[in-house]
């Protein structure tokens, strides 16, 4: 379910649209996204469904305050002010519930509910409020009981919002449990946990999201690399070119990314892209848009293929994206001799794996030849697997002073576990890292530091790509 840039998980979405009565608690620690999720449910819910949204903890006026979104997703009289406080209120869409006891309060919503002709849904927010503004004991689960009643008679929805994540007996009561966590040190990542779901399969159960914008958003993981994407399509992939931000600065056609990295990649830099473990090939949706990219602005673009993988794979990728014309006179592949035959045409330099300076400056050469900016791109696995380790480490200062000279942007992709990380770091101007958090691709830079974010194609038979930032 998703309306603009709000998307609730599937197991939430199919729950909210079942035809009998569901019950819901939504619990998680401050801070950690519940008020928002629940107006983005209202939100969704708006034109299917009249929503009674009480607000305990907060005055009505503070929620409205605190989050817009409130005023959209909440039609007249369906905000509940059921605090405590006795600050006059100047919101006219809000109708007070101030001081009731729990028989009355009760007997209030009902005749509401019952009053708007079709299924509702009541939002409790917080439930530990609600009861202390009801003079209610928290172990007393009367009033749990009565609005579960009262959504299974009606066939509405009922949410308890809770500010603790401890278990208790309300567990064991309702049809479904979700739990929203925050966690990382330095960078926020923010995780929904789909603890519990009667009746509907959890066909996943953690999922990353975003606050971007005000709203709650799921971010869908990404099963396929953007290479196996391409590789499975009917048709040829189209992209909008991104110009660079500054005239020293190349794109990394992901306009998002530009903003983050200050413009895009400096000329004359070496930036590091650095893969976890857990990633598989997913990180390319971080490369190849900056390839395809760099091509479509004029400019050309020297490969040396991660994993080994044989440059005629490469070439053959980048046909189904460009003109096969402007890919042979701007794509230079740097290629393991052994595994290429002379069938590839001058787009090829074999790297014979016994000089790395020697077959670099070659690359370097034929790149010098060709129009428009440069940019290499490494993947040091396969120069470690070929020159071997004490070479290329030994090698990389000077190959990167080389690009540098040149003025030509440097993209070195490094995998999990390469021991020549360590000399990477002091070499980079920019620094990212690619992670698998609960089976989503999440990168983030370490030199400049950013936020984390996930990036992913805009629509299914393009080649844009986007950044969702995790706030």
């Amino acid at each position: 379910m998703s309306s603009g840039d709000i998307k609730l998980p599937d197991e939430l979405a199919e729950a909210c649209t079942r035809e009998r009565g569901f019950s819901f608690l939504v619990r998680g620690d401050p801070g950690s996204g519940k008020t928002i999720l629940m107006l983005s449910v209202c939100k969704l819910l708006k034109g299917f469904s009249d929503t009674f949204y009480v607000t305990s903890r907060v005055t009505a006026d503070e929620l409205v305050v605190d989050y817009p979104l409130a005023r959209e997703a909440l039609d007249k009289d369906k905000l509940i002010d059921a605090t405590e406080s006795k600050a006059e209120t100047k919101l006219e869409m809000m109708v007070s519930l101030r001081m009731y006891d729990k028989p009355s309060f009760l007997q209030t919503i009902y005749s509401f509910i019952k009053k708007s002709g079709k299924p509702a849904t009541v939002i409790v927010d917080s439930l530990e409020a609600l009861k202390f503004a009801l003079k209610m004991p928290q172990d007393d689960m009367s009033l749990e009981e009565a609005l579960i009643d009262i959504s299974r008679e009606t066939s509405g929805k009922i949410f308890f919002v809770m500010e603790s994540s401890k278990r208790t007996v309300l567990d064991y009561m309702v049809d479904g449990i979700i739990t929203l966590q925050k966690s990382g040190e330095g960078r926020l990542i923010r995780t929904l946990r789909v603890e519990k779901m009667r009746g509907i399969p959890i066909r996943q159960q953690v999922h990353l999201f975003t606050l971007r914008n005000g709203v709650f958003q799921a971010i869908e993981s990404e099963r396929f690399s953007l290479a196996q994407r391409v590789a499975r399509s009917d048709v040829k992939p189209s992209m909008t070119p991104c110009s660079p931000q500054h005239a020293n600065y190349i794109s990394t056609g992901i306009k998002g990314l530009d903003e983050l990295l200050g413009g895009g990649y400096l000329k004359g830099s070496f930036n590091l892209i650095e893969i976890k473990g857990g990633v598989g090939e997913r990180y390319d949706y971080l490369y190849i848009p900056t390839i395809v990219n760099h091509i479509l602005k004029g400019g050309s673009i020297a490969i040396i293929p991660p994993g080994g993988t044989p440059g005629r794979t490469v070439m053959n990728l980048l046909f189904r994206l460009l003109p096969e014309e402007q890919v042979e006179r701007r794509v230079i592949v740097g290629d393991v001799a052994s595994r290429y035959s002379e069938e590839a045409g001058e787009s090829v330099v074999p790297l014979k794996g016994e000089d790395i300076p020697k077959d670099f400056s070659s690359l370097l050469h034929m790149l010098g030849e060709r129009e428009g900016d440069k940019i290499i791109v490494v993947g040091m696995d396969t120069l470690e697997h070929l020159y071997g380790l004490d070479q290329l480490a030994l090698a990389l200062g000077e190959v990167a002073t080389a690009a540098k000279r040149s003025g030509i942007v440097e993209i070195g992709l490094v995998k999990y576990g390469q021991a020549v990380i360590d000399a990477l770091n002091h070499l980079a101007d920019t620094h990212m890292r690619v992670e698998n958090v609960e089976g989503t691709v999440v990168a983030y830079g370490v030199i400049p530091h950013t936020p984390a974010f996930s990036p992913r194609l805009t629509d299914e038979k393009g080649l844009n790509v986007e950044i969702i930032p995790i706030v």
